[in-house]
């Protein structure tokens, strides 16, 4: 709430919402374009728009000068807030003396295996290794690409993290939902 009897604390902190736009929690960093089967040429770059993101709200919204961030998302955002929360605490656009933490809300999707093709498609053809926490990928070397599960990445995460998941989350309830 910007009121401040609702919220003492947060009521004249800056907020910004970032669209969901790449289908990879914006992590896609490939250059090549990819040829989908309808003819559609498709462009994994999401690492590119976060990075343009904070560059901007650094260069005109005083995010270099932030003494307290947070970083937050749900679902497919709370994925990328768990595979970015390192990345962007150590980004140029934010002050080293900030302090920083990350918010993922029902972004906590356990490695079942359901969506193991999908992982190695976005490990692989988005190109989103270079993002994805590096000391993860070293330890699961044989499969990276588990690093983008939460389970997996989150003991390798530095910044704290505060998670919030919802208990009727069909997606987090029976195996199969995914």
């Amino acid at each position: 709430s910007r009121s401040e009897a609702e919220s003492p604390l947060l009521h004249d902190w800056n907020h910004v919402f970032m669209v969901y736009c790449d289908g990879g929690y914006f992590s896609g960093s490939g250059n090549d374009v990819v040829t989908e089967d309808g003819g559609r040429r498709l462009h994994f770059r999401g690492a590119h728009i976060l990075d343009a993101v904070l560059t901007e709200l650094a260069a005109t919204r005083g995010l270099r000068n932030a003494t307290d961030v947070i970083l937050g998302g749900c679902s497919a955002g709370g994925i990328a807030t768990f595979l970015h929360a390192d990345w962007v605490a150590s980004h140029p656009s934010i002050s080293p003396s900030a302090r920083f933490s990350g918010f993922p809300q029902s972004g906590y999707f356990p490695n079942r295996g359901v969506m193991d093709k999908w992982m190695h498609f976005q490990h692989n053809v988005m190109n989103i290794s270079g993002v994805v926490n590096s000391k993860c990928q070293a330890f699961h070397h044989n499969k990276p690409e588990t690093c983008i599960y939460e389970d997996v990445v989150a003991p390798f995460v530095s910044t704290p993290l505060f998670l919030w998941q919802s208990a009727t989350d069909a997606d987090q309830l029976g195996g199969d939902a995914l």
